[in-house]
């Protein structure tokens, strides 16, 4: 609640009581959680709109042991407690869990750099022990296995078998600190190898520079037509259909780019060529000052 400002906190209760609003709604209209709302009102409600002026206060070991100790509900315990938040109460809960249930009452006043400066090195000491122990490493090592045999599954849909690489790259991005050759080491021991497959060589029917198979180039790029029948295009493409190849061979004229002629075919052989040839000259029988242009492979 530290967000809210004490008009804020009146204006919830408002709308709370005289338009009947309620924790959700509120909520994401002051950008806060609808729990903080529900603990807001009941605390107007029970100790009144003077308890938005409370000002700061020091709590000793004995109120906050009386506190930590009582026998209601947290929620409860705040509300009767007056405190600006339920979370005041949780913190204390787990600073007195974390100090070996011990309450500990701050000191006063700002910390020095050197009192700063011993904390992170505490701190950084108990992260080395803990990050040693046996106990740690085996734990991380259990998450691991388990995020790899997660990853197995969820990027098999991308590779088919990923590799030790692809495996640490993307547990790298999940957040975890891991050596590629640990990933290596213990996606052998899950009997994960990965492999990848060749790519297949895509149809390409250019057999190079072959002297005296090259005709002039009649077209230099000027593609367009003046009247039909005059510049006709022709290329064979590829197309993969779930693992079966089918070759498209059309024929394009270059006023509408009309298609004149077509043929499809398992295979890109001659005979494919020819018999779309023919029924282009069939359907066209007039074809005079015709310009032909195709690729090489042909």
């Amino acid at each position: 609640m530290f967000k809210l400002s004490k008009q804020d906190k009146i204006h919830i209760f408002k709308e709370w009581t005289l338009e009947e609003k309620r924790g959700t709604y509120l909520g994401k209209k002051y950008g806060v959680r609808k729990e903080i709302i529900n603990y807001l009102v009941k605390l107007i409600k029970i100790h009144g709109f003077s308890i938005l002026d409370k000002p700061h206060t020091y709590y000793s070991k004995e109120y906050k042991e009386r506190a930590i100790f009582g026998d209601e509900a947290i929620a409860a315990v705040a509300l009767d407690l007056g405190l600006s938040s339920i979370g005041m109460l949780s913190n204390w809960i787990r600073s007195y869990k974390e100090n070996g249930y011990n309450v500990v009452i701050k000191k006063k006043g700002r910390h020095t750099l050197e009192e700063k400066n011993k904390q992170r090195a505490r701190e950084a000491e108990t992260r080395k022990r803990k990050a040693s122990s046996p106990e740690f490493k085996a734990y991380c090592r259990k998450r691991i296995y388990k995020k790899i045999g997660c990853l197995g599954a969820e990027l098999k849909g991308r590779y088919t078998a990923p590799g030790y690489r692809v495996v640490a790259d993307r547990l790298h991005n999940k957040g975890f600190k891991v050596n590629r050759k640990t990933v290596y080491r213990l996606m052998s021991k899950l009997n994960l190898i990965g492999y990848r497959m060749r790519r297949r060589k895509r149809y390409d029917s250019y057999e190079g520079e072959i002297e005296g198979r090259i005709k002039p180039d009649l077209i230099k790029h000027k593609f367009f037509a003046v009247r039909p029948n005059m510049k006709w295009y022709e290329d064979v493409t590829e197309f993969n259909l779930r693992g079966q190849k089918l070759y498209l061979s059309p024929i394009i004229d270059g006023c509408a780019r009309d298609i004149v002629a077509y043929n499809t075919s398992r295979h890109p052989n001659l005979k494919q060529v020819m018999t779309m040839l023919n029924d282009a000259f069939t359907a066209h029988p007039a074809l005079n000052g015709l310009i032909f242009h195709s690729d090489r492979g042909w």
